[in-house]
């Protein structure tokens, strides 16, 4: 008898085993990963809900939040529009009230020439009606600004809290 290792199996039959070693352990790495593939997936899809649910509460507090900012938005651009009103109105009524009276004093009593006092009456008259015209607009500009600084600040007050 002639032995050559530990049995005598043709080189064919040592290849098939081996053969079938491999599928075996392919078989099984395929079982663990489809396994482990698996897990994944569900842990996947219960991150994806879990983050589709914070994401709704946040587009549903954003909405909420736009909301409230469109109408103090239109609250604040109605109380800007009646204030610049208000403020026109008494703008104009005081400048009515100036305009019914003379801006140059009146002449000393016994004055030979009233109408002269080192100044054209008339003519001093007018520069300083146009003088009060001009700082007028300029302090009418001046106070739709405030107004507008004002309001802003009151907004963005509003907003913040």
């Amino acid at each position: 008898m002639n032995q050559r290792g530990f049995t005598q199996l043709p080189i064919a039959a040592w290849g098939a085993i081996g053969a079938a070693a491999v599928i075996l352990g392919l078989g099984a790495y395929g079982w663990v990963q489809t396994a482990r593939l698996d897990a994944c997936n569900a842990k996947f899809s219960a991150f994806q809900a879990q983050v589709k649910a914070l994401g709704d509460v946040a587009a549903a507090k954003a909405k909420a939040e736009n909301d409230r900012q469109a109408k103090l938005l239109k609250e604040s651009e109605a109380q800007s529009a009646k204030l610049k009103s208000d403020l026109s109105i008494a703008n104009k009524r005081l400048r009515d009230e100036r305009a019914s009276s003379s801006r140059v004093p009146e002449a000393p009593a016994g004055s030979p020439k009233p109408h002269l006092a080192c100044f054209d009456r008339s003519e001093l008259e007018s520069a300083l009606q146009r003088l009060d015209e001009g700082v007028s607009g300029f302090l009418d500009e001046g106070d739709q600004n405030t107004l507008r600084l004002k309001l802003s600040r009151d907004w963005a007050m509003e907003a913040l809290r």
